[in-house]
């Protein structure tokens, strides 16, 4: 699955951490934007169902990144700190976004 290719069912190896999570927020930045393009292309009353995926990728990755654990119990604060970042980031993305119409984003 997507979630095994990007190394999230399984513990962030030792001296990994750093790494993980630059690719990880380059992964939540491509779903994000690709989100907006796919709201750009709705015409009238089409729902797009590609954007309704993006949308659940979003949540799922989320869901996914709160369970992500590590080998070594003294990195515990750091990734937490990492769940908490991206969980306030997709918050904010989709509070941010319920203000708009996704018609007129361009």
């Amino acid at each position: 699955t997507v979630s095994d290719l990007l190394g999230l069912m399984r513990p962030i190896p030792e001296g990994k951490m750093a790494s993980s999570f630059s690719f990880w927020n380059g992964y939540l930045e491509y779903l994000l934007e690709s989100l907006l393009g796919q709201c750009s292309d709705i015409k009238g009353d089409d729902n797009s169902a590609q954007a309704n995926g993006y949308v659940e990728l979003i949540y799922s990755f989320a869901k996914h990144i709160l369970r992500v654990q590590t080998e070594k119990s003294e990195h515990q604060i750091e990734l937490g700190q990492f769940k908490k970042s991206v969980v306030d980031k997709i918050l904010r993305f989709f509070l941010a976004a319920a203000f708009f119409n996704c018609e007129d984003i361009n």
